[in-house]
């Protein structure tokens, strides 16, 4: 069984103190976006980054140069901008931006209202797949 080995990149030396106290993590001080810093971090080596900061940009940037540069073959990246998510989805399914995963935060939370008005009485819906179900279907 292989050990999976965390890295935390972040510009905040007292959140990656933190984090290192309470869980058994490398942390490297820096930029998520810099490649020095994802060098450091041990991208060249990674099998995948998930760039979860407050900016889509640095999170987009963070991907991109793991792609282009250490050929990371699972990019997440968190976007909360409606902008990117629904004016320009363009920009992930052409590859130009080389995000594998998106997660949107307010569009999950108004997906998850959105299946509980439409199922009035629920307490939680969740979407579960077919196949993990033989007999749905």
């Amino acid at each position: 069984m292989s050990k999976t080995t965390s890295r935390v990149v972040d510009e905040r030396a007292a959140t990656l103190k933190r984090l290192q106290e309470r869980l058994d993590i490398r942390t490297v001080l820096g930029n998520g976006a810099h490649p020095s810093a994802l060098l450091n971090a041990g991208a060249e080596d990674a099998d995948m980054l998930i760039a979860v900061t407050d900016s889509d940009e640095i999170n987009m940037l963070a991907c991109s140069v793991a792609f282009t540069l250490y050929r990371t073959p699972t990019k997440i990246s968190r976007v909360r901008s409606a902008d990117y998510l629904a004016k320009h989805q363009a920009l992930f399914e052409s590859g130009s931006i080389p995000v594998d995963v998106i997660i949107g935060p307010e569009q999950l939370v108004t997906k998850n209202i959105e299946q509980l008005i439409a199922n009035p009485g629920s307490l939680q819906v969740l979407d579960l797949p077919r196949a993990a179900f033989g007999w749905l279907p």
